[in-house]
This record gives C-alpha cells, structure tokens and sequence, in this order.
C-alpha cells in the first residue's frame, strides 16, 4: 500500500505520528560525503549538517517504504509526485525538472542470483547543485561500481553531476555482456535447429527471441531518455558530465542496433528452423505415402484370394507360392517404377 505524502493533514503524516508498522524491511542507506576530490562515508544522521556546510552528499537509498523514504527526504525539499515515483515498482525512463532538482528514471539489468537476462531493476535519481540521491528497490551492481570509481570521476568534476553520469554509464555498460551472451545462445540454436529441428529446439528459439524483444524494450527508452537529457540546456548538469553522457548515448545507440540485429537474425533462424521441420515432415509424410502405396497391390491380391468362393487352382499345393511370386512381382515392379522417376 502507498500513502502519498502531500500535505501536513495527509494520510502518509497520519500514520507516520500514530506508528503504523509495516511489513517491509527497513530501507539501507549508505552517504558519501564529497569535498573537493575527496570523499568519506558519513551516517545518515550527518545529512541535514552536511547539507547545511554546502557538502556535495550522494545518499543511495535501498527499499520500498514509502513513509520512510519520505523522512529520509525531507531535507531536500522534493515535490510529493517525485517522492511517489520513486517507489514506483514500475517506471518508464524519463527526466523532469523542478524548482531547485531533476528528476531522473533509469532501468537496470539485474544481476540477482535466479534473475533472468532480460530483467530490470528501476533506478531513480535526484540531481541537485549540491546533491544526488539514488533509490531502488533491490541491490544493484552499478551502485557499488561507480563508488570504486568515484575518486577517478571525481578528479574530473566534483560536481554531483558527474555522478549522475557515472551511474547512466555503468547501467548501459551492463547490457552489453547480457546482449553479447544472447547473441552466441541465438546462432548456437540457429545451427542445432536447422541440424535437428526438435520441437525444444524451436521453444528455445522463441524464448531467446522473446528474451531480445525485452531487452530492446528496456534499451530504447534509456537511449530517449538520454537524448532527452542532451537536448536540455540544464544548469545543474555540467559540461563534464555531459562528455560522459554522450558517451553513454553512443554505447546505448550501439546496444539497440545490436538487439535489432539480433531480432532480424532470430527471426531468420525461425524461418529456418520451420523450413527444416517441413522439410522433415515431408519426407516422412513421402516416407509412409511410398509404403501405402506398396502394401495396396498386395492388400487386393490378398483380399481377392481370400474370398469365400471356389476359385481356380485354390486347392492345388501350390498356390500360395503363385500368390507371393505375384504379389513380390507387383512390388518389384512398383519399385522400378518409383526409382525411374526418382521418387525414391
């Protein structure tokens, strides 16, 4: 359940000051404090006195709990629609900007033990002049990626920016292993199917097309978004930054045309594949059609002697030998006639 926390009489402060007790986890939050090229890990006790001295403060939030999200962002001042978007579950890339901070929407893969190639986890980010604020609901590897980088980007800009642009290209950077992966899993079943077109081998085929479907769904509103973000004269992101963020742009641009090559080729390894399991189908349909048309003759042969009448030369010993030499001609005739025409 979400409480949208508006105004002094809402819902969200109602139950903040009666005590309402929740069933999520506590939310983890880690502050990075930046001065200058340095940085330090403060607690999150130090963040109204660090905002107060003018420190650049990165705070990463983990969880989902609204009213406790909400506390923890008091002290910047954000809009309560911005506050509701970042426990989101779900939420379209986008950028929007408010008085004194942008608002922005990333999807990263996640990386999560049991996590499917194709999902994503969303990352939310409040850019100011002296702050940045990232929210997700579940662990993220780019997080812990970009504060091992910090002190090199960091020594380009100390500005929260740059952070911001850190963290945009460490989330694209992560689609290429995945999109690289997909891709030798495709042409490995490309070649397996039309080799032996097994019905498994046709369902992995249409997973790993599903698998590329979903993930050029999670690339282009990241590349949009990104475009977004360059084609805004914002102040509060910097021209170092923005040298990161054309960077990201040009990666996300290669990852998309990537995954529309990849939908191109697995959909020729279908087309494939169905080609094969015709081509498979017709030769055991052509298969039993020959062997129908073998066993004919001799069912007339059986079925004309086997009739409860008197017919010539029925008693005599040997007869049946008459029946199968005949019946063997037939089939040698037929076959003769079948191998002419290249039928067999």
């Amino acid at each position: 359940m979400r409480i949208p926390p508006h105004y002094p009489f809402s819902l969200f402060n109602l139950a903040k000051s009666s005590g309402w007790k929740y069933d999520d986890p506590p939310m983890e939050t880690k502050l990075t404090v930046i001065r200058e090229t340095a940085m330090e890990q403060a607690p999150i006790e130090k963040l109204r006195e660090c905002l107060t001295n003018g420190d650049i403060v990165w705070l990463d939030v983990l969880g989902k709990d609204q009213i406790e999200f909400s506390t923890l962002a008091e002290p910047f001042g954000f809009h309560p629609l911005s506050l509701e978007d970042a426990m989101e579950a779900v939420l379209r890339p986008k950028v929007e900007t408010f008085l004194n901070y942008v608002f922005v929407a990333v999807r990263a893969i996640n990386h999560e033990a049991g996590a499917r190639p194709h999902d994503t986890i969303g990352l939310k980010l409040f850019l100011g002049e002296r702050f940045l604020v990232s929210v997700h609901r579940r662990p993220l590897a780019s997080i812990s990626t970009v504060h091992e980088k910090l002190p090199h980007l960091l020594r380009r800009s100390n500005h929260p920016s740059i952070v911001l642009a850190g963290l945009c290209s460490d989330v694209i950077d992560y689609f290429d292993p995945v999109v690289r992966e997909l891709e030798d899993r495709i042409e490995d079943l490309e070649e397996a199917s039309f080799q032996n077109p097994s019905v498994s081998a046709g369902e992995k085929l249409l997973a790993a097309q599903r698998e590329v479907l979903l993930l050029r769904r999670a690339a282009v509103p990241v590349r949009d978004l990104l475009h977004t973000i360059l084609e805004r004269a914002d102040p509060l992101i910097t021209a170092e930054a923005r040298v990161h963020l054309r960077d990201a742009l040009d990666e996300i641009t290669r990852i998309t045309d990537w995954l529309n090559v990849l939908r191109e080729l697995s959909t020729g390894a279908l087309t494939m594949y169905q080609a094969a399991l015709d081509n498979q189908t017709n030769a055991i349909m052509k298969f039993l059609s020959i062997a129908a048309t073998l066993a004919l003759p001799m069912n007339v042969i059986v079925g004309f002697y086997g009739m409860n009448v008197a017919l010539p030369a029925q008693q005599k010993a040997w007869a049946v030998f008459m029946v199968v030499g005949v019946m063997l001609s037939v089939l040698v005739i037929l076959l003769t006639v079948f191998k002419r025409k290249r039928w067999i």
